[in-house]
C-alpha cells in the first residue's frame, strides 16, 4: 500500500516536471533539482544523473566499479566520481569550481 502511494507521487512529480520541460534541471532517477548538493554527472553514454544516484546504482568490486545506465542499459566502467559534471544544468548562482579542482 505504501509503495503504491510512493509510485503515484513519483508519477505525479515526473508528469509535472515533463509538463514544465524541466527535465534538464533535475535528476531523472530521484527527481531532485540540481543544486550545490545534487550535482549532475554525465555518463559515457550521454545520459545525466545526480552524483548520489550514480553512487547508489554503482556496483563496487575489488577490481573496480561499474554501472548500467538506467535509461539505455549501457555498461559504464568509470568510478562513480570519475564522470564529468555538467555545469550548464545547474542554477546560475552556483559557480563552477576552479580548474584545478574539476574532474
Amino acid at each position: 500500500m505504501e509503495n503504491d502511494r510512493k509510485n503515484t507521487e513519483i508519477g505525479w512529480f515526473r508528469a509535472d516536471r515533463d509538463a514544465r520541460r524541466e527535465e534538464s534541471r533535475c535528476c531523472l532517477l530521484c527527481i531532485r533539482a540540481y543544486d550545490g548538493q545534487v550535482i549532475p554527472k554525465v555518463l559515457s553514454c550521454g545520459h545525466t544523473f545526480c552524483n548520489q544516484c550514480i553512487e547508489r546504482i554503482s556496483v563496487h568490486m575489488n577490481w573496480g566499479s561499474w554501472l548500467h545506465c538506467s535509461t539505455c542499459r549501457t555498461r559504464n566502467t568509470k568510478p562513480a566520481q570519475g564522470y564529468p559534471t555538467v555545469y550548464a544544468m545547474m542554477p546560475a548562482y552556483i559557480p563552477a569550481p576552479p580548474e584545478h579542482l574539476q574532474l
